[in-house]
């Protein structure tokens, strides 16, 4: 029986440092890019393809290893928070 190819794992633990900087960058919706850079950086190393699509949403893909089928899982998440923009200030 054939080995099992080495597949890159998730750390057991949560990076704390990932979720802090999760949590506390600005990302109110229509202005997600800082974020979307956290996540791009957070997921490349596990994805064989990562591209971002017209509406800036992350898509990325993990294929199974040659000769072996997988199930297939969707993760979806936001990336916005509930957030307030200022557009225009009236000093009076």
């Amino acid at each position: 029986m054939p080995k099992p190819a080495a597949v890159r794992r998730l750390p057991a633990k949560p990076d704390l440092e990932l979720l802090r900087a999760l949590s506390n960058t600005a990302a109110v919706s229509g202005d997600e890019g800082p974020v979307r850079k956290l996540v791009l950086d957070a997921i490349r190393p596990y994805a064989d393809e990562v591209k971002v699509d017209a509406l800036g949403n992350v898509l990325a893909v993990k294929h199974a290893a040659k000769g072996r089928s997988a199930p297939r899982l969707l993760l979806a998440a936001h990336m916005d928070e509930v957030g307030l923009m200022i557009v225009d200030h009236d000093s009076e």
